[in-house]
């Protein structure tokens, strides 16, 4: 068969790579108290903390503090920011500055990219007839986007093919191939190169094509996309027929799909090539990029979805659940979907990379 390699954030954390939401946080709070610890202040575009009287020297416990100020906050509503009140041991108050969307992230409890843009489609879809508020919504969402760059750039680094990953990958050689990649970094770049290789003759055997859909950390031509992937979220759609709000679609996946040829790319592969099967590796299928993997999984020229997990045979039950989700024909998820005998664990790399604990910079 003809084959479309999906590959999503859980194939770089199977090289090693502390690209997971929930590790970019630890490496922004981490840089949060140590500036607390030395001075009392902290300043950047997200948060302002003119002075913290008593932050714990013991990172733990400052963390546990800060996120249950942000949570269970009497907060205040101030010109597109929270105002989060703090009272000592002795009962001195004092407030800190927190930009909404920080809040949110926090106050969500967001762990996974997916929850990320969750929390970015929720305001949106709160504020949605509001153009201040919009507006607002989408500066701190460009901020974030712009630290997600610096913190992935700084993992993009030392990259080791998996020999097991390979063998997967190279097992057929008789087909069309293509790997659509949603991560940022440079994985499965390395993977591609080792695939196509030279023949005799020097030519490169491009056997593999590889689309980054969500773009380059390096691309000028096709930068990161985050944002909003999932336009049959009803509520979402009632809010979109608001008149001259083009700001509601800033930071929507489908409309940066057409700032390149990739989306084209990809759709010229799914109606060209009969018998296609899907393989996942590490795309978690959350909602966030619905609109896309609805597209692809129910495509007449799909027939097999084999979704490979990642550890244990819960991993794989929660992964079928969330493609479950976007299938309209239920029936058709039962065909195309191929039962856990018949998927593959993912092979990890054992190597762990250490990173120093870096400061974001806005």
């Amino acid at each position: 068969m003809n084959r479309l390699i999906i590959i999503g954030n859980g194939f770089d954390i199977a090289h090693g790579l502390k690209t997971k939401y929930s590790e970019m946080l630890e490496h922004y709070l981490s840089a949060l108290h140590s500036k607390l610890s030395s001075s009392g202040k902290y300043s950047d575009s997200f948060i302002e903390i003119s002075h913290w009287l008593e932050c714990p020297a013991d990172y733990e416990s400052f963390k546990e503090q800060f996120l249950n100020n942000t949570i269970d906050s009497n907060s205040k509503d101030f010109n597109g920011e929270k105002r989060i009140l703090i009272i000592d041991s002795q009962g001195r108050r004092k407030y800190f500055r927190q930009r909404k969307f920080m809040f949110n992230l926090l106050k969500d409890h967001c762990q996974k990219w997916v929850d990320v843009e969750n929390t970015y489609m929720k305001l949106i879809i709160e504020n949605g007839n509001t153009k201040k508020e919009i507006e607002e919504i989408n500066k701190d969402f460009e901020i974030f986007r712009k630290l997600m760059i610096s913190y992935l750039k700084k993992q993009d680094e030392e990259i080791v093919v998996n020999d097991d990953i390979m063998k997967i990958f190279d097992s057929d050689k008789s087909y069309n191939n293509m790997i659509l990649d949603f991560n940022y970094t440079g994985t499965s770049e390395k993977y591609a190169k080792r695939l196509n290789e030279v023949d005799e003759n020097n030519q490169e055997k491009q056997r593999f094509e590889t689309i980054k859909i969500h773009g380059n950390l390096y691309d000028e031509n096709n930068p990161p996309i985050l944002g909003i992937g999932d336009e049959h979220n009803k509520e979402l759609v009632q809010v979109s027929e608001y008149d001259n709000l083009n700001s509601l679609f800033k930071y929507n996946k489908s409309v940066h799909y057409l700032m390149n040829d990739n989306y084209k790319k990809l759709l010229k592969f799914l109606n060209d090539n009969p018998n296609i099967q899907v393989e996942i590796f590490g795309h978690s299928c959350g909602r966030s990029d619905r609109t896309l993997l609805k597209f692809i999984f129910e495509n007449k020229n799909v027939k097999r979805i084999q979704v490979n997990y990642h550890d244990i045979k819960e991993n794989f039950l929660d992964l079928i659940i969330e493609v479950y989700r976007h299938f309209d024909d239920k029936q058709m998820y039962r065909e195309k979907v191929l039962d856990f005998s018949k998927v593959l664990r993912i092979p990890q790399t054992q190597k762990n990379y250490t990173r120093e604990v870096c400061e974001i910079t806005s």
